[in-house]
């Protein structure tokens, strides 16, 4: 828990002065911008951080602000792109098991220039190997919308008969086709594993496409069909569950098995909990624990549980549960029982949406979730402490000058990687390596709104900055900014130099870039703290305390009647 701190409006024993202290910053960020507008000047906790300027810093354990991990490398998408926007990262998966110590990520692409409509699954290398296509295909454009690739998966996977080989490491993933089926590939083709290229599971009509899921060494596929139903030319869900029979296999057998006729509204999320049990959200009406061989399942409804909502994202396992998101109804976590629990009631509950919803046109982008020891990572640039229950950016928005990252995928060394939902043929990076062990060289911190005073004017007179380098490092510093709305007031910058290995203590006093004290006229007033490394590692903020007078009352506004 973070250590104490003083009064806010305590006497300072050296002078006249009110003080304000900042040591505490676990309340996290605070949004609902959804109801409040984009500025969403809300009541919350004291410390609670404003959204749109808050990133790449998290509260340390015992109290203070950390930089989070750095941003160490950039990779480009080594494929062809269509002209605009309209190049979609469909499917992302990352590992580093590689005999050679090198890292690979099977990235799959989807574009439509309006004549074809491309997809193409690639083997990009990293930390030295090579570019490699995977497989590439092509509709017409006015064929299938982009169904995608969403979130694939790895398994095992043999040529032969399962019962005599374990197999060999396989990724699964699912694909638009020229047909009505679609189409579920394997890579490698378990008979060719040190080839680049795919096996195609479904042929002449076997089975249909659908989200993958992989579970008791078999592929499983959600797979969409369209029932009679007088209205609507038909009832339309992903309830049709395929899978690999038998286990470790490359044999997907038809998708006619429903294993929950109660609340047939299809699929919004899923995995496999343990070597026993799976679990599936519904979009609506609960969720269904399957236990058993999925051949022969027991089925356990669930109807407490908070659904999906109308679309399909990528689920996670971790220290919080499982975790997944709800449309319009925020990210829950289920923990074995009968009911989930919501762990973002402190933000907008949309904040998971990518900024490309409105226009990818495919419903199986709604959210991506990652746990990674005690943290949870969720589309949209966001990341949940499970030690503080704060919910922090863990790396700067296009808005905020950085970029959109929708995929968080971690290896078992020490980088975290996020991607890119969607870019431009001018703008082709599309995966962010992070490096855990490098502190970030910029963060950003702001509050919400604070009051002070009831209707009195204030000077503001002194801060008192303490911080630490990180590594060493002489030339970070640390800027504490105060606003009145959004009228920047004041600043002060510590020296470079100033900040040392150990926490250091500044007292500098403060007023707007000319000199002198502030006069408010508000009662509430706004704190924006931003911290650099200069070409290191950014510091590590351990408080900040503002000395402040109160003077006259504040003028009237407005007449009344």
């Amino acid at each position: 828990m973070p250590g104490p701190t003083s009064q806010p409006r305590g006497v300072h024993p050296e002078s006249d002065f009110q003080w304000l202290d900042l040591a505490d910053f676990s309340a996290g960020i605070y949004d609902y911008s959804h109801v409040s507008g984009t500025n969403p000047n809300v009541p919350g906790p004291t410390n609670a951080a404003d959204p749109d300027h808050t990133f790449s810093c998290i509260a340390l354990p015992k109290g203070g602000l950390g930089p989070l991990p750095a941003l160490s490398t950039v990779t480009s998408w080594p494929g062809p792109t269509v002209t605009g926007t309209g190049n979609y990262i469909v499917g992302l998966l990352v590992h580093n098991e590689l005999a050679d110590g090198s890292y690979e990520a099977v990235a799959i692409w989807d574009g439509n220039d309006g004549t074809t409509h491309g997809w193409q699954a690639w083997s990009v290398g990293l930390f030295g190997g090579s570019n490699d296509l995977i497989v590439d295909d092509s509709l017409p454009s006015t064929g299938p919308g982009l169904f995608g690739a969403p979130y694939p998966q790895m398994t095992r996977a043999a040529p032969t008969d399962p019962t005599t080989t374990v197999g060999n490491p396989v990724v699964v993933f699912p694909a638009p086709s020229t047909d009505q089926f679609g189409q579920v590939y394997m890579y490698p083709d378990p008979s060719a594993p040190t080839v680049y290229g795919a096996l195609a599971l479904i042929t002449a009509g076997s089975s249909t496409a659908g989200q993958v899921l992989v579970h008791q060494s078999r592929v499983i596929v959600l797979g969409t069909g369209v029932y009679p139903y007088p209205a609507g030319t038909g009832f339309s869900t992903n309830e049709q569950i395929a899978f690999t029979d038998p286990p470790n296999s490359t044999v997907l057998g038809p998708a006619d098995t429903v294993l929950a006729t109660e609340q047939p509204y299809g699929y919004g999320g899923g995995g496999s909990i343990s070597a026993g049990e799976l679990f599936l959200v519904k979009k609506r009406g609960g969720a269904i624990v399957v236990t058993g061989d999925i051949a022969s399942p027991n089925v356990t409804i669930l109807p407490g549980v908070q659904g999906t909502g109308g679309f399909y994202g990528s689920a996670h396992s971790g220290l919080a549960g499982f975790v997944y998101c709800s449309y319009d109804n925020g990210a829950w976590a289920w923990n074995g029982g009968s009911t989930a629990q919501k762990i973002s009631t402190q933000l907008d509950d949309s904040f998971f949406l990518p900024p490309e919803w409105a226009v990818i046109g495919s419903n199986n982008y709604g959210y991506y979730v990652r746990c990674i020891a005690d943290r949870v990572y969720v589309s949209n640039n966001w990341l949940y402490d499970l030690n503080t229950q704060s919910w922090w950016r863990y790396y700067p928005t296009k808005a905020q000058g950085g970029q959109d990252l929708f995929y968080v995928q971690e290896t078992d060394g020490q980088f975290i990687y996020g991607a890119r939902l969607s870019f431009s043929d001018t703008d082709t990076d599309f995966l962010y390596e992070f490096d855990q062990q490098a502190p970030t060289g910029d963060w950003q911190w702001q509050c919400l709104p604070r009051r002070l005073t009831d209707n009195r004017l204030i000077e503001l007179r002194e801060v008192v900055v303490r911080a630490s380098s990180n590594q060493g490092e002489t030339d970070s510093q640390i800027t504490v900014a105060i606003f009145n709305g959004a009228t920047q007031v004041g600043s002060v910058t510590t020296v470079v130099g100033d900040i040392k290995a150990y926490p250091t203590m500044l007292r500098m006093p403060i007023g707007p870039i000319s000199a002198g004290s502030v006069p408010y006229t508000s009662e509430d007033f706004t704190i924006r703290i931003t911290a650099t490394g200069n070409g290191g590692p950014a510091p590590n903020l351990h408080s900040v305390s503002l000395g402040w007078k109160q003077t006259r009352h504040a003028p009237t506004i407005g007449v009344g009647s």
